[in-house]
């Protein structure tokens, strides 16, 4: 009986890979066009930024970065420049 994958396990099986993979000397390149073979229209430029954001997203949290978290801070922040009024 196959195990279920939680979001975690996968997470910690991509972390696997990538470290694996700069263990064996290959780049972000090599990652990324292989992931693009293994994709839905791997001729598309749209499959390999797909499959590039991928490796640059996984690179970024392993770097222990929060680009999501950040952006949405950023968003949410109030603006120093703003003065709000009140009602």
């Amino acid at each position: 009986m196959k195990k279920t994958l939680t979001q975690q396990g996968a997470f910690r099986k991509e972390r696997k890979a990538l470290q694996r993979a700069i263990a064996n000397g290959l780049t972000e390149k090599d990652i990324v066009m292989e992931m693009v073979k293994r994709m839905d229209n791997p001729d598309s430029a749209t499959t390999l930024n797909q499959a590039s954001a991928a490796v640059m997203y996984l690179t970024a949290l392993c770097n222990k970065e929060t680009p999501i978290t950040d952006a949405v801070n950023a968003i949410l922040q109030p603006s120093p420049d703003v003065i709000v009024q009140p009602v």
